[in-house]
């Protein structure tokens, strides 16, 4: 993909592509289009998942 702003990545190869279909096999992405569209959502709905983490806001300091 070039960037005629910015020509610097032009003659690089790709060494790797994480694409959004991977990351909803992962279960990074989860795809809710289907529940979006019912919602009248136009446009493809796909979140995050939850993170296996707690939030940053659930760390108390001791």
């Amino acid at each position: 993909m070039s960037d005629p702003r910015n020509p610097f990545w032009d003659d690089l190869p790709i060494i790797d592509a994480y694409t959004r279909e991977d990351a909803i096999d992962d279960g990074v992405l989860v795809d809710v289009s289907g529940l979006a569209g019912e919602a009248g959502c136009t446009s493809p709905a796909r979140p995050a998942a939850p993170s296996p983490w707690p939030s940053p806001t659930a760390y108390t300091p001791t």
